[in-house]
């Protein structure tokens, strides 16, 4: 037990001290695509909330709190779960990672943190962050399936299966519709 519990504490320290002093790193957590928009002009304030208490602050003032520190790394993340602590609207997310103005605007970012020695840390290599540019760019969107058993009418083979459809997917990357392919039955 006490080797297990060594082992623990090594991986934890490790993984705290061992990329850059990335526990002193600030998040910059995203709720909209305004918020993205809003993050190109350094010196503007946008809430940042992330609790009951409010937090509003510019990348300027990130990014030199940040330097302070001695952090090498800016977190910067979009998560629909924090609208709750925010005065956001549930206006569906049109920005996405994969597509040329997301990336011109984080650039705009990068390069802004860069002056401060900061790097950019991106959550991008999620699937869930994959949108509108990507179905445009390949034709694939995914796929979702229902299926409901029922019983037939025994004379008359007729059946009604009434079952709910599905209009939008939710994940705390924000809002997609989902679109009727075929009914099959």
């Amino acid at each position: 037990m006490k080797v297990i519990k060594t082992f623990f504490l090594i991986c934890v320290l490790g993984s705290l001290c061992g990329s850059g002093l990335s526990i002193w790193a600030q998040s910059i957590i995203l709720t909209s695509d305004q918020q993205l928009t809003d993050l190109i002009d350094p010196d503007k304030e946008i809430d940042l909330s992330i609790g009951y208490n409010k937090d509003i602050r510019s990348l300027r003032q990130i990014c030199e709190e940040n330097s302070r520190r001695g952090s090498e790394e800016l977190i910067v993340a979009f998560d629909e779960f924090f609208r709750q602590y925010r005065n956001d609207s549930g206006i569906e997310r049109q920005l996405t990672p994969d597509m040329e103005e997301y990336v011109d605007k984080i650039k705009i970012v990068s390069d802004f943190a860069k002056r401060y020695d900061l790097g950019l840390c991106l959550s991008l290599l999620s699937p869930i962050e994959l949108g509108h540019a990507y179905k445009k760019q390949t034709g694939n969107s995914g796929r979702w399936l229902a299926y409901k058993v029922g019983f037939r009418d025994a004379n008359t083979g007729k059946f009604n299966l009434p079952i709910w459809q599905q209009l939008y997917w939710t994940n705390n990357k924000g809002k997609s519709p989902v679109k009727l392919k075929s009914v099959k039955a």
